[in-house]
């Protein structure tokens, strides 16, 4: 189940980042925000929600304690 979720979420960001009639819609370079074209902060805001949400997953994984990580130090030498 929680492959099928993490898929879809990834096919939704890609889908909203490259189908061809959304990036039409956002590939302009007017409106600017800080010198930069709207084209480039649509791409650089999708990112960030992306890192955003999988900071917040990871968050709600290590809270409910279902993380499959195991970290171990080895000597130091």
């Amino acid at each position: 189940m929680r492959a099928a979720v993490f898929v879809l979420l990834i096919l939704a960001t890609t889908t909203l980042s490259t189908l061809p009639f959304v990036f039409q819609w956002s590939n302009r370079i007017e409106p600017t925000l800080l010198g930069l074209p709207f084209a480039f902060l649509w791409q650089f805001g999708l990112a960030l929600l992306a890192a955003i949400f999988f900071v917040g997953w990871y968050l709600a994984d290590k809270r409910r304690g279902r993380l499959d990580v195991d970290v171990t130090m080895g000597d130091r030498r």
